[in-house]
């Protein structure tokens, strides 16, 4: 049903309930001011009817003729019909009509009441005059008291009628004019009423809109004060609870986003109530808003689907770990029933932690574990079976002893070398922890040429060419020994695997604000599928050839740490056949 105006449900039915009001006065006063105005008229023709009666003169000594011009004569001084009767009833005289063909009046109520009272008065129609008439009849009496006749006075009823009427049209225009003065201050009252009804609405729509600052402008009606203030200390309320409310979930939203754990919450019925960006990051979840809809169809991963509905299920917190085998990634998932504040089950929480690193690590550290045994256990073997050869006799055949003793020198000399390496690995980490690492601008040039110095020989000897290109203005914020160390063991890598004729090239340059140093080689290249575990301790692409060659598998490992320590990367460009590129990447 369509909403209707509160002026249609209020301020007409009181216009309505004002009309009938004033109708009902109307009708009550007319009859009241009719009663009044016969009352008034009535006795006032009992006052006339008694001068007239007192003036009179001896009726006995009248005829008939004599005692009509009496009725004419006293009709004009008082302005009303005079009729003379006689005790029988028969008409002496009127004023009026002619008495001779008048009626015999004594069964007239006016005479009959003055029989009995001495003085009557009726409202009737006369027949004489065709219209309503006030008669009022008194006897006249002798000296004796003897009745001799009636006086009468009549007046028309049409005089009062107009009388009445005239009066009754003066207080129908003052109850028009009352009326039309309430209809025009109710509609102003009502227009003032509704104009404070708009402001609440017009106030509650932009409350409902989020604008919770703005507040009603007080009235001075103490119904309406009274409201208004109570409206905006509501509100005043509700705005700080909320901002209360925004500032706890933008802080529980930051913690949630900035979190590096996933974070996931479900109902009792797997459906999403919270979810954070790491979460949506391991699932791929791109939906921007997926709370409220079911697990399932937002995360399509089997273990985690049956790890949270366990999780739903169990009263105590449950943990598993979890492989995502597209991503390769490790996940550790601790999960806990979600209790409101009564303690009552309203889901469950999911916190992932992403422990693929930690397992690269800690493959790494078994790795490298691995490579250490072995590294060392090869030249310590080597070491103790030529020894135990020899002091099984081959010490006496002093060819074969001095080759043996030879073979125990270089593989002690390969346990040094392992063992210095490894050191300084160590030292170069624990100066990059304690932040101890003296750095400070330098020019590049002749770092890199003192590194060409000590290599120089050994490439000549190889034939292959050395190329410097670095302006000779060239600074950089480095700690000189380290990049010598550095760029002295991507030197010696690349003079093993170096193509005679093509040589080497050793470039320093200034990228922006990156400082770039790179050793090329146009060797036999590295495939790519080593690339990212090349700067490992000990890995090698080809064992058997590297260790041949005489590496010890950390030289790539110190320069990752040296570029580590400057706050800077090292990486590597190469394709099979097409030689390599390592660069270290240090900001300038």
């Amino acid at each position: 049903m369509r909403n209707r105006s509160l002026l249609w449900k209020i301020v007409l039915p009181y216009l309505f309930l004002m009309s009938l009001v004033l109708v009902g006065i109307g009708w009550y006063g007319g009859r009241a001011l009719t009663r009044f105005f016969v009352q008034e008229t009535t006795q006032d023709m009992v006052m006339r009817t008694r001068l007239v009666n007192q003036n009179l003169p001896r009726l006995d000594s009248l005829n008939l003729t004599e005692k009509d011009d009496l009725c004419q004569a006293l009709s004009t001084e008082t302005a009303t019909r005079i009729t003379l009767i006689g005790p029988d009833g028969t008409v002496w005289g009127d004023s009026h009509e002619n008495p001779e063909l008048m009626d015999n009046h004594a069964d007239r109520p006016e005479i009959l009441a003055a029989q009995d009272n001495g003085v009557g008065t009726a409202i009737r129609y006369s027949f004489t005059r065709e219209l309503d008439m006030l008669y009022c009849a008194q006897t006249i009496v002798d000296e004796s008291g003897q009745v001799q006749g009636f006086l009468r006075l009549a007046v028309p009823m049409e005089n009062l009628a107009g009388a009445l009427t005239a009066t009754r049209n003066t207080l129908l225009l003052g109850g028009l004019v009352f009326f039309l003065v309430v209809i025009i201050v109710t509609i102003l009252i009502w227009y003032h009423v509704s104009k404070m009804l708009e402001n609440i609405t017009a106030a509650t729509q932009r409350w409902a809109q989020g604008d919770l600052a703005y507040r009603i402008r007080v009235p001075d009606e103490k119904e309406f004060h009274r409201l208004v203030l109570a409206l905006n200390a509501m509100v005043g309320r509700l705005e700080k609870s909320m901002t209360q409310i925004r500032q706890q979930h933008n802080e529980q939203r930051a913690i949630l986003t900035s979190m590096s754990e996933g974070v996931i919450a479900i109902n009792p019925e797997s459906e999403i109530l919270s979810i954070n960006a790491t979460a949506r990051r391991m699932f791929g979840v791109s939906q921007p808003d997926v709370v409220g809809k079911p697990l399932e169809s937002t995360i399509r991963n089997a273990p985690i689907q049956d790890f949270l509905q366990a999780v739903n299920q169990s009263e105590k917190p449950l943990e598993q770990e979890m492989v995502i085998l597209d991503q390769n990634r490790y996940l550790h998932m601790h999960g806990t029933p979600l209790l409101s504040d009564d303690g009552q089950r309203i889901g469950a929480l999911v916190v992932l932690n992403d422990i693929s690193q930690l397992k690269k690590l800690e493959t790494m550290r078994q790795d490298f574990v691995a490579n250490v045994s072995h590294e060392l256990k090869t030249p310590i073997t080597s070491i103790t079976g030529f020894i135990e050869t020899l002091k099984e006799g081959a010490l006496q055949d002093e060819a074969n002893a001095r080759r043996f003793l030879n073979i125990i020198s270089e593989q002690a000399q390969r346990l040094n070398t392992i063992i210095d390496d490894l050191l300084t690995l160590s030292s170069i980490e624990r100066e990059q922890d304690r932040h101890r690492l003296n750095i400070q601008s330098e020019r590049v040039r002749p770092v890199l040429e003192s590194v060409m110095a000590d290599y120089r020989h050994l490439a000549e000897t190889k034939g292959v060419p050395l190329r410097l290109i670095c302006s000779s203005e060239l600074t950089a914020v480095i700690n000189a020994d380290l990049i010598r160390q550095a760029v002295a063991n991507l030197l010696d890598n690349a003079l093993k695997y170096a193509v005679t004729r093509k040589g080497i090239e050793i470039r320093a340059e200034q990228n922006g604000e990156k400082f770039i140093l790179s050793v090329t080689d146009f060797g036999p290249g590295i495939p790519e599928a080593h690339h990212d575990r090349l700067f490992e301790r000990f890995y090698r692409v080809d064992k058997g050839r590297s260790r041949k060659l005489g590496g010890t598998g950390l030289g790539l490992a110190i320069v990752k740490h040296i570029a580590l320590a400057h706050h800077g990367q090292v990486f590597v460009e190469s394709q099979p056949e097409s030689g390599s590129r390592f660069i270290i990447q240090i900001p300038g």
